[in-house]
């Protein structure tokens, strides 16, 4: 029994377009990474967390880094799919966003799917027929907690604009509020931080 590494977090050492190595008090940890990944690390000397996908073979054991828990959980779910090893979906994710990835999925886009170095036909109709479904499932999540979040801040900025503040106002103010306490601060918090910015 392995334990799984699930994240990384130490000093960015050396990076390349598919592989980058952080330094962890002294320990060098290699790891591939897609494009995608590459493109956003920042400097050669600097703080940085990858989430990471623990690969362990009898022959082999690897760690493939994501910047985002989208990615690793994209990546995750290309390695069940059969004929989809860690190459395969590293070229997936370092040829799309996940955003289009998963558009492709829910929409059906052969087309989208096989311009992806290394996806042929058949590769395409299996993450179509193995992934829609579970795409679809976390796309509709995404799309809950966005609806949530939206409300919330409609209902901030009515309460605003019913305490005499304009819309623009309450918005702005709303706006400074979410962005002090965090888009998981409760409703009540941001009204609150918000008329502080009217000085009430």
């Amino acid at each position: 029994m392995y334990a799984m590494i699930s994240y990384v977090k130490g000093i960015l050492d050396h990076k390349e377009p598919s592989l980058a190595i952080i330094d962890i008090n002294g320990i060098g940890y290699e790891v591939f990474i897609p494009l995608s990944t590459y493109e956003k690390l920042p400097i050669i000397g600097s703080p940085v967390k990858l989430h990471t996908y623990h690969y362990v073979r009898e022959d082999a054991i690897h760690l493939y880094g994501f910047l985002t828990p989208e990615e690793k959980e994209t990546f995750e779910l290309l390695m069940t799919i059969s004929g989809i090893g860690a190459k395969v979906a590293l070229s997936i994710l370092s040829s799309m966003s996940v955003d289009d990835f998963r558009r492709a999925i829910a929409q059906n886009n052969m087309k989208a799917l096989t311009k992806i170095p290394g996806i042929g036909k058949k590769s395409a109709e299996r993450m179509l027929l193995e992934l829609k479904d579970k795409i679809g499932r976390i796309k509709a999540e995404e799309d809950t907690m966005r609806i949530s979040e939206a409300e919330s801040i409609n209902e901030a900025v009515l309460a605003l604009m019913n305490l005499g503040a304009t819309q623009s106002m309450a918005e702005y103010a709303v706006y400074k509020a979410e962005r002090l306490l965090g888009k998981d601060a409760r409703i009540e918090d941001i009204i609150a931080q918000a008329l502080k910015s009217f000085g009430s």
